[in-house]
């Protein structure tokens, strides 16, 4: 019989958000969004979040974490990266994905949105570098990485971006979310979107790969996003969060919830069955009991840890969790 699959649980910090959307600015009004780390070289994480300003237009903040007490430092006033120019992908609101040094320079790729007439927006992934440490970022060029295709026909989201081998003649690796359909719920259009995988030679020109991919479970379900990788001792893991089709917003079942998969090639994964453990769970009215959204793995000090949103798709901030069990530590 084969082996049963590990076992990992999420151990919850100590019932508070690391970070909630600062009082009193008018361009973040709300939400800290897909929390994204850039490690300093001073033990400090720079972590770039999405904003909302009262329009619920995002932009791409700052704040400084010192991992050791999870206590967030100084936080930027004005966003370290705006939305694009009027008729650009970006126009109508951006958020962080990956955030990875290539020699002197931070890459930060990131998600974009332009609103359009028939369906709420069209998303896209963009790419701006930093020469000042990730103080400021300037776009790379003007247009999405991921073209429209027969393979991503209604657009691409929430990047994770990565060194790997797993395809010959490629140093870059990235998960997205492919938006595959806007289906008509109570007379809404709302997005359907799985994972998919592209490679890269240089982390500029990417090539999507159509059989590495994480499909929807079932019928029911309606969207996968921002896919969360670390090689493991046995392979790869992989978190992301999975939702309902339907009442995604209103109904607790079909929320956001933190799935794990596994793969022994970084290419083709295995779900896990239900959402990922966690200890103590969430009790009515904490920060994260509705939702927990937008995972991303980062390794400390010999720690697996996760930062994820929680209720309300960030609305209260982003907090942390430690991947205990199973083999995750990274190699």
């Amino acid at each position: 019989m084969p082996a049963p699959p590990p076992s990992w649980s999420l151990v919850r910090s100590a019932g508070r958000p690391v970070l909630a959307p600062p009082a009193g600015n008018p361009l973040w009004a709300s939400h800290a969004q897909a929390p994204t780390v850039l490690p300093l070289g001073d033990g400090t994480w720079r972590v770039f979040l999405a904003g909302r300003d009262r329009h619920n237009v995002s932009r791409i903040f700052a704040a400084d974490v010192d991992p050791k007490d999870m206590r967030a430092g100084a936080v930027g006033a004005g966003p370290v990266l705006d939305v694009g120019a009027p008729g650009s992908f970006d126009e109508h609101g951006i958020g962080p994905g990956t955030a990875v040094r290539d020699g002197e320079r931070v890459l930060l790729y990131y998600m974009g949105l332009g609103r359009r007439a028939d369906v709420p927006y069209r998303p896209g992934i963009g790419l701006a570098e930093s020469r000042d440490g990730g103080a400021s970022f300037t776009r790379v060029g003007d247009g999405p990485l991921i073209e429209p295709s027969p393979h991503v026909p209604l657009g691409a989201a929430l990047p994770t971006v990565f060194r790997s081998d797993a395809v010959p003649g490629c140093a870059w690796g990235m998960w997205f979310s492919r938006f595959t359909e806007w289906a008509l719920v109570e007379g809404k259009p709302e997005p359907v979107y799985d994972l998919l995988y592209a490679a890269s030679p240089d982390g500029l020109a990417w090539t999507v790969v159509p059989d590495a991919g994480v499909p929807l479970e079932s019928g029911d379900e309606g969207g996968l996003v921002r896919a969360a990788v670390r090689r493991t001792g046995g392979g790869w893991l992989m978190l992301f969060a999975a939702r309902g089709r339907e009442g995604f917003r209103e109904d607790a079942a079909a929320r956001y919830r933190l799935v794990a998969a596994t793969s022994a090639d970084g290419l083709r994964f295995t779900r896990r069955p239900g959402a990922l453990a966690l200890s103590p769970p969430p009790a009515a009215g904490d920060w994260d009991g509705e939702m927990q959204a937008y995972p991303q793995i980062v390794e400390d000090g010999g720690r697996t840890l996760v930062l994820y949103n929680g209720n309300g798709f960030g609305r209260l901030g982003f907090g942390v969790a430690e991947l205990v069990g199973g083999p995750a530590t990274a190699r």
